[in-house]
């Protein structure tokens, strides 16, 4: 009797293997890859670059910064536009009077970037009579062309309006692309670990349906032996005890499953920006990552600051409130603009009109009160400062960002090291009670405890393993590195 329950006790613990074959990979070392399942992951497998791929692709955040690139693309062609080559032409006539008369002037007037100095040519004829004092709006009989040239020097020289909208929009298109970068950096973090919470809620249910299967294996060879007179009628009873327990913990991890599924479609979307939800055949193997960061976090944290996007974007807005202040300071000083102009007469008319004529303009402008200026000049100053606080208190966040990705990894191949372990030391404890019930000095409830506790080690290395990927995708985002 007692070599025949040794024998059905050595069938039931067998059937146990099947479980603990998920944990073979646990006392591997810890720079190698450790699945928590031996079962390759097939070709249709989901990875994660299909995931990130997909957010680049079609994921409404990124899309929306995109927008705001493409807005921040037509602020500068704006600003560009007060560059634009501007025509005028008046025409004057008067029909009914002791002096008729009809003009005509045009110009064109061309702003540069040279010292804010602006060109211009023009054209000019007047027929008629005027009074003698306004002779000068005649011209002969062809008119008079002319051509110029205005330099301010002081005020709006060294930065005037059109430049600075020019610059400030430059610099926004820039800021809206690094914009995009942080926008689609972040979705990517929160869709990288959406992916490894899914994966990890595949293989907690794996481990539970692995679980269910042997309490369901052994129910028949639990009521033979009950029927012979082996075991008594009560461990029967605990075994479909067992069997419910274990199938609320599947339910319970089809529902984890599920959910994390429709979260990842949050993420995981198909061409034209639908979700998708994965189904279940599409789970990969989830592994230990096989490479590691390595700089120290001082490098770490000179790189993080050099490429992260965020602040690189907050950088470029200080550039522009610069170049705001800087212009709001300019305007406080006075204007003194000279202008030089050459004209000439063609055709027929009075001799005093022939000759080349090169005039010569200065204009001074000095402000009294100046409060509009000095206004403008302070709100600059303010808004300069502010964003260089912003962009402080942004350099403090990702050097503490990557402190705490770089702990968390840290900690989270110590907390692995543990698991396997704890997977480790739990299987022994099963086996040993397997033979204490093969000899008949343990009950199916105590065995059934084992087989428990060595389910929730196995969870607990799964969120181990979950926690490794997790971390490495926190560290990969604080560097600025997730592509």
């Amino acid at each position: 009797m007692r070599s025949l329950v040794m024998a059905t006790a050595g069938l039931l613990f067998t059937a146990s293997l099947g479980e603990r074959a998920l944990a073979q990979s646990s006392t591997a070392p810890l720079t190698a890859a450790a699945p928590v399942a031996t079962a390759t992951p097939r070709e249709s497998a989901l990875t994660l670059a299909e995931v990130l791929s997909s957010i680049d692709r079609d994921h409404p955040a990124v899309a929306a910064a995109r927008q705001d690139q493409a807005a921040a693309r037509g602020d500068r062609t704006a600003a560009d536009g007060g560059f634009d080559t501007a025509f005028r032409t008046r025409v004057a006539g008067t029909p009914l009077s002791y002096y008729r008369n009809f003009r005509v002037d045009t110009v064109v007037e061309q702003p540069t970037a040279l010292w804010g100095s602006t060109v211009f040519g023009g054209y000019r004829l007047g027929r008629g009579d005027v009074p003698d004092y306004d002779g000068k709006q005649l011209t002969n009989e062809l008119g008079e062309v002319r051509a110029g040239l205005v330099v301010p020097t002081i005020r709006n020289g060294p930065i005037d309006r059109r430049r600075a909208n020019r610059e400030r929009g430059a610099l926004g298109e820039t800021a809206a692309g690094e914009a995009l970068r942080a926008a689609t950096l972040d979705v990517k973090r929160v869709g990288g670990l959406r992916y490894w919470e899914w994966v990890a809620a595949g293989k907690r249910r794996e481990i539970a349906r692995t679980l269910l299967d042997i309490a369901l294996k052994r129910d028949d060879q639990i009521a033979s032996r009950v029927v012979r007179g082996d075991l008594s009628p009560i461990e029967r009873t605990e075994n479909a005890r067992v069997i419910l327990q274990r199938r609320v913990q599947l339910v319970a991890q089809d529902r984890g499953l599920q959910q994390a599924a429709i979260e990842l479609s949050q993420y995981y979307r198909a061409p034209g920006g639908g979700p998708v939800v994965p189904s279940d055949d599409r789970l990969p193997a989830l592994e230990e990552p096989t490479v590691w960061p390595a700089e120290a976090l001082p490098t770490a944290t000179a790189r993080a600051l050099a490429e992260r996007p965020d602040v690189r974007r907050i950088a470029l807005v200080r550039e522009q409130a610069r170049v705001e202040a800087d212009l709001a300071n300019n305007q406080r000083l006075p204007a003194l603009d000279f202008q030089v102009v050459v004209s000439k007469d063609f055709g027929g008319g009075i001799a005093t009109r022939r000759p080349v004529e090169l005039e010569g303009q200065v204009l001074l402008d000095v402000p009294i009160q100046n409060r509009q200026a000095n206004g403008r000049a302070e709100a600059a100053r303010a808004a300069l400062a502010r964003v260089a606080e912003q962009e402080r208190g942004a350099r403090d966040r990702v050097t503490a960002e990557v402190r705490d990705a770089r702990s968390a990894s840290e900690l989270a191949r110590s907390r692995l090291a543990l698991a396997r372990q704890e997977v480790e030391i739990s299987a022994e404890l099963e086996r040993a009670e397997w033979l204490r019930f093969a000899a008949g000095d343990t009950t199916l409830l105590v065995v059934n405890l084992r087989e428990q506790a060595t389910f929730d080690a196995r969870l607990r290395q799964v969120d181990a393993l979950a926690e490794c990927q997790r971390a490495l995708m926190l560290l990969r985002a604080a560097m600025g590195s997730l592509k």
